[in-house]
């Protein structure tokens, strides 16, 4: 979940804001297979309407849900005395409402340095369906194509729990703005 406040300049010079929660995703996982170091899985997803103080832009987020699947693949490397892997995923998500569905696909690789720490390369591509629609918006209501690169370093604090930090930038799209920031993320394995 993400809590956004989100400022507007209007054409007659006011400012209009809101804050609210930004669209989440819920999601399953099942192994479906494994042998040796390479696996598969499989995803179901959710992503929930955004909830907002005010109906009035400016809004980030959709107000419809979002079903998706996905399959995802990865594979495991030792190199220079470290264990590495290999991952990738693709994804199919059908936007209810006016929008149209969606391509995700996913690559990313995690090279462990040490017993602690692990970098983390990712790149993520999002492609409508039968294209990027003619309307643009900041609403959050667009049909869009993005390329977004994301590179993060892992801290193992224990077996179980890892620290992430890391940055991410738009590198290419069409229908949205260039965008970029910084990640925090807390790992637990269960």
């Amino acid at each position: 979940m993400f809590l956004q406040r989100l400022q507007q300049r209007q054409a007659n010079g006011l400012n209009a804001d809101n804050w609210g929660l930004g669209n989440s995703e819920v999601f399953t996982r099942w192994q479906a297979w494994q042998s040796g170091r390479r696996a598969m899985s499989l995803d179901g997803f959710a992503a929930l309407p955004s909830v907002y103080a005010r109906a009035a832009d400016p809004r980030a987020g959709r107000n419809n849900y979002d079903l998706g699947a996905a399959i995802n693949i990865g594979q495991g490397f030792t190199l220079w005395r470290s264990e590495h892997f290999l991952a990738a995923r693709a994804a199919y998500r059908h936007r209810l409402g006016i929008l149209r569905d969606q391509v995700q696909l996913e690559a990313r690789t995690g090279l462990r340095f040490g017993e602690d720490w692990m970098l983390l390369p990712e790149l993520f591509l999002t492609v409508p369906m039968g294209g990027v629609g003619p309307n643009f918006s900041v609403a959050g209501q667009n049909d869009y194509r993005l390329l977004k690169g994301q590179l993060s370093a892992v801290y193992f604090l224990r077996d179980n729990t890892g620290l992430q930090v890391g940055i991410f930038r738009h590198l290419s799209g069409d229908n949205t703005g260039t965008g970029g920031g910084a990640l925090l993320s807390l790992w637990r394995r269960f």
